[in-house]
């Protein structure tokens, strides 16, 4: 089984979103909502996925492992969820 990563952290005063571990974001937001909320999108796409969100400090606020049940069904683990 392949995991997926998916990170949303702060650049130069927006959120940027990659996966795996890229350097360069594949999409960047204003908001840390929406980082946020595209990230999770990328997860569900990705089947089996860690998706895992920094402050603006650098520290992790949020670790969700996604992943799909026999039925197909994306189910979602909330490991961490801080206020950002």
């Amino acid at each position: 089984m392949q995991m997926t990563y998916v990170r949303v952290q702060p650049r130069e005063g927006i959120w940027g979103v990659t996966l795996n571990g890229d350097e360069a974001p594949l999409a960047t937001f204003a908001r840390w909502d929406d980082a946020v909320d595209y990230a999770r999108g990328l997860a569900i796409e990705n089947g089996d996925c860690v998706l895992e969100g920094e402050d603006r400090n650098g520290r992790l606020s949020v670790r969700e492992e996604f992943y799909s049940d026999a039925t197909g069904a994306v189910c979602v683990y909330s490991v961490l969820d801080l206020a950002h």
